[in-house]
């Protein structure tokens, strides 16, 4: 084949390689908690992007926010309204997770109510839908090592999950009644 055609050689070679790599990724990926750790006011430091004609929220961390996308600015008015949400704060982009992949930045914290929930302190990725199916496989891969990530760290107590609204955030939370 490298003969006949060679681009086409280098093509199919490649993506074999990175499906092998991927795979080893998915299934090998292992962090480990370490002793360093970061002040608040480094990680969430408000930026001058912050639109200040936007509503004033009451339950985020700041009193202004800039979503990146409709389904984030949806996201964060159901946050808002829900009792069952104690504080949020949407992650900034300096907030990131490292992977084999490239850097992974979750899009939300989100303290609940420890009386009205199973899990307390949750970190969400807002995607449009809940199928994975529709995500590339690199999204796949750093959603995998940021879910390892937070196993890893939290001892359990941090839930990290891919969720295309508040009502799906809902159901995996698990109301007390």
């Amino acid at each position: 084949m490298i003969r006949k055609n060679p681009e086409e050689f280098i093509t199919k070679t490649s993506k074999l390689i990175n499906e092998v790599k991927s795979s080893l990724i998915y299934n090998n990926i292992v962090y480990h908690k370490i002793e360093e750790t970061h002040d608040a006011k480094t990680v969430f430091t408000n930026t001058k992007e912050t639109l200040r004609n936007a509503e004033l929220l009451k339950k985020h961390i700041y009193d202004y926010i800039v979503t990146d996308s409709e389904i984030e600015k949806k996201f964060a008015k159901d946050l808002e309204i829900n009792p069952e949400v104690t504080v949020y704060a949407k992650l900034p982009k300096n907030f990131y997770i490292t992977t084999p992949i490239a850097n992974y930045s979750p899009d939300w914290a989100i303290v609940f109510d420890k009386e009205k929930v199973r899990h307390i302190y949750f970190v969400a990725e807002t995607k449009g839908s809940d199928s994975d199916l529709e995500l590339r496989e690199i999204e796949k891969l750093k959603l995998h090592c940021a879910d390892e990530h937070f196993k890893a760290i939290s001892n359990g107590e941090v839930t990290f999950k891919k969720v295309s609204s508040y009502e799906k955030l809902l159901e995996i939370i698990q109301l007390k009644k």
